[in-house]
């Protein structure tokens, strides 16, 4: 059960945890100690159960919400702005351009889990009255009980998708966690002069717009395109995923890099992950509507991760010399444009793709190919004990010319060698490449 925090007030406090045991032991009634600051250690020498330190049923005595969360959650229509009480679990989570419109800026978003149903929702606090219980969850967790409501919908979210509060009591905190930059990073930051984390980016994005701040983790490089303005930037710049973590905490970002000032590190990341710490600058005009965690990166400094990607296959080397091909496909994955209608080589496990690709220069050509997805995974058969992401060319295939392949596709994923082009006139810029298939076996 969780516990109420209470500040201690004067020498009664401290004479209620050294009463004799025949005080000590009278029953205990959750009532008369409502408004009494008694420390845990005290409460638990008397012997006083955990699960009656501070019962929700004493909380909901104190608000006008009369109706447990579990019953608005099974009927969240019919309880639309109507007050409910819950006891749960809450850390920090972020906020998402349109949800909760209009109070991005002034409040930060919490995810509570119900500690009955174990369900989560998103609420949002304001940021003036509640600046110490978000200084606080920036490094731990809490247990609440609390009175929230859901508003009605709104044309940028759903009503079940973001509630609001009213009251908020805070029965402990919970630091299980390590938040604090490693004493790596806080020296880089102190030598590149600023004392901003990722973290308090992510958290308060609209507070950091236009400012630097410092994040290591395990660089890759990254070809996905989200649609936001930040695709633009992909002629100057190198995209690459960098991920933190320890054991139960999870991070991302989004980095953009200057390919010239940064080539050796774009080289390097051809050939592998990479370990590095970087300065960042946080524009929320790169940012998309689901993901805010994005920065063009001012300084960095990296080292390679082992092991290196896999080498092309001893099939595919000699496939690669049969057609007199020598780019591979990680040579220009990353810089398509500038590689258009040259002959690549890719290899890797092919399934067909029930949608064909919704570029508009492809329009008109679903009679003529199928699409495939190749998956590109850089360790193949290697064993990693890294956390990284699988990307795929999309690719099309001939329906005459490559019928016996679509045949056998249909039945099972296939593994294949290709040689492909991507026409200059099949290519839409901020549009996910896709190849022609030239060339196959398997």
């Amino acid at each position: 059960m969780f516990y109420k925090v209470i500040v201690t007030a004067g020498l009664a406090l401290l004479l209620a945890s050294c009463m004799p045991a025949s005080q000590a032991a009278e029953p205990f009634n959750p009532k008369d100690h409502h408004n009494r600051l008694i420390p845990f250690s005290a409460l638990e020498k008397q012997g006083v159960p955990k699960n009656l330190l501070y019962p929700i049923e004493e909380y909901t005595d104190e608000t006008a919400a009369e109706v447990p969360a579990k019953v608005v959650f099974n009927d969240l229509e019919s309880y639309v702005s109507v007050p409910f009480y819950m006891g749960g679990t809450v850390e920090l989570t972020t906020t998402y351009k349109g949800v909760g419109e209009g109070f991005e800026g002034a409040s930060f978003a919490i995810d509570v889990t119900e500690h009955e149903s174990g369900r989560t929702s998103t609420f949002y606090l304001d940021r003036q009255e509640y600046k110490d219980f978000y200084e606080e969850l920036k490094t731990k967790r809490a247990d609440v009980y609390l009175t929230g409501y859901f508003p009605p919908e709104r044309e940028t979210g759903d009503v079940s998708a973001t509630g609001f509060i009213s009251d908020l009591q805070v029965l402990k905190y919970t630091k299980d966690r390590d938040f604090e930059p490693s004493e790596e990073l806080q020296q880089f930051m102190a030598e590149k002069g600023t004392s901003i984390s990722a973290r308090d980016v992510k958290y308060d994005p609209y507070a950091h717009n236009g400012r630097y701040f410092a994040l290591e983790g395990q660089g890759q490089l990254l070809q996905h395109l989200d649609g936001s303005e930040a695709d633009q930037l992909l002629k100057t710049h190198f995209k690459m995923k960098v991920s933190s973590w320890s054991s139960d905490y999870t991070d991302h970002w989004t980095l953009y890099f200057d390919r010239e000032k940064f080539a050796d590190l774009y080289e390097d990341a051809l050939n592998g992950f990479v370990r590095l710490k970087a300065i960042g600058l946080y524009e929320d005009d790169i940012t998309s509507r689901y993901d805010l965690q994005k920065a063009i990166v001012r300084d960095v400094e990296y080292e390679m991760v082992k092991p290196s990607f896999t080498p092309v296959s001893e099939q595919g080397t000699d496939f690669m010399k049969q057609h007199n091909v020598s780019l591979e496909g990680k040579n220009f994955f990353y810089e398509t444009f500038n590689h258009l209608d040259q002959p690549f080589f890719a290899e890797g496990t092919a399934e067909l793709v029930d949608v064909f690709p919704g570029n508009e220069k492809l329009k008109g050509l679903e009679d003529q190919y199928v699409a495939i997805r190749l998956r590109y995974d850089p360790f193949v058969d290697q064993y990693v004990d890294l956390i990284y992401q699988v990307e795929h060319w999309m690719l099309l295939l001939d329906v005459e010319k490559h019928n016996e392949l679509i045949q056998r596709l249909q039945k099972n994923p296939t593994n294949i060698r290709t040689i492909n082009v991507i026409p200059s006139e099949f290519y839409a810029e901020g549009d996910r490449p896709v190849g022609v298939v030239q060339e196959v076996e398997w």
